[in-house]
């Protein structure tokens, strides 16, 4: 994660606001991320129109919510992913995960479900970021 978009994440949980993201079952168009600040949907935003009877992706958000949310989520592909798919306990097919502030490290808190055909199994875990911020 880089140096500034850590810097903001600690910045929102100093402040009491929480952020939270939520990663579906895949679908055939890949992976829905749905980043949440203070459970309001934020950044990049899979959502049906009914006027145009189609789904699209839409900004959610202030410009500097749509920002973090972009950011955020870009995060959770490069970086993310990468993590969970090295760690056999954490690969999952949905997770609910949220960010919190320990000591000198961003922490995701992770929690999912896989289906590996002998029914669901919950998954638990973390990821430490260490803080690197003047």
């Amino acid at each position: 994660m880089d140096r500034e978009l850590c810097k903001t994440i600690c910045k929102i949980l100093e402040s009491g606001k929480s952020l939270s993201f939520e990663i579906p079952s895949p679908t055939q168009g890949g992976h829905d991320i749905r980043l949440s600040l203070n459970d309001k949907l934020i950044g990049e935003v899979y959502q049906y129109d009914k006027n145009l009877k189609q789904y699209e992706n839409v900004l959610k958000g202030n410009n500097l919510d749509k920002d973090l949310g972009v950011n955020v989520q870009e995060w959770i592909h490069n970086d993310f992913f990468d993590f969970v798919s090295k760690k056999d306990e954490l690969l999952g097919d949905s997770y609910n995960c949220y960010f919190e502030i320990d000591d000198d490290s961003l922490i995701v808190n992770i929690s999912g479900l896989r289906n590996w055909g002998e029914g669901d199994e919950e998954i638990f875990g973390y990821m430490t970021i260490k803080l690197d911020i003047e």
